[in-house]
């Protein structure tokens, strides 16, 4: 075996190495967070402002990594208190003192690392006519997404880089030689 054909091997495996890890990598990732009861509900019309917001996880949160926000239709931030963590749960107290409409924002890092983002906008209206349902009966937010999500334009993507990379690494291996006299 000459040293070209075993460079041209050692380029090929390397290059199946990456496109393993890149699949392994994007399954890995593709486990998106599960997001539990969220109060108050998206969409909720509510006959009285919330004391606290809050949101439930499939597992712990990390603490020091939670942006939570409470914000009227105009975009300024309600008085809110910090978060109460207590493993999986997250509250925090709000101070909402006019009717109106509202949007929570969150980013949480849970403790293996996934990331969670979302929104939920609810309604106050003193002129419903009965309140809403139980938080237990909340659905999850929609509006949740995973850093390493697996949408077909990402996988496309990655796969046309990992090849562009290959055929760069084959390239460079192959390059001619130049001609001796």
């Amino acid at each position: 075996m000459n040293g070209t054909t075993r460079w041209g091997r050692l380029a090929a495996a390397a290059g199946a190495v990456v496109v393993v890890a890149i699949g392994v990598l994007m399954y890995a990732g593709s486990r998106g967070a599960d997001l539990g009861p969220v109060y108050p509900a998206d969409g909720a019309a509510l006959r009285e402002p919330p004391r606290q917001v809050s949101l439930t996880f499939d597992e712990a949160v990390r603490p020091a990594q939670i942006h939570i926000g409470v914000s009227d239709d105009g975009g300024h931030l309600v008085p809110s208190g910090a978060p109460v963590v207590s493993g999986a749960k997250i509250d925090k107290s709000v101070t909402i003192q006019a009717d109106g409409d509202y949007v929570l924002a969150y980013h949480v890092v849970l403790a293996d690392g996934r990331t969670f983002t979302g929104t939920n906008r609810f309604r106050v209206s003193s002129s419903i006519a009965s309140p809403e349902a139980p938080a237990d009966a909340a659905q999850p937010a929609a509006g949740g997404h995973d850093h390493f999500g697996s949408d077909p334009l990402s996988v496309v993507l990655t796969v046309v880089a990992a090849g562009s990379v290959i055929a760069l690494l084959v390239m460079l291996i192959h390059r001619p030689q130049p001609r001796r006299p």
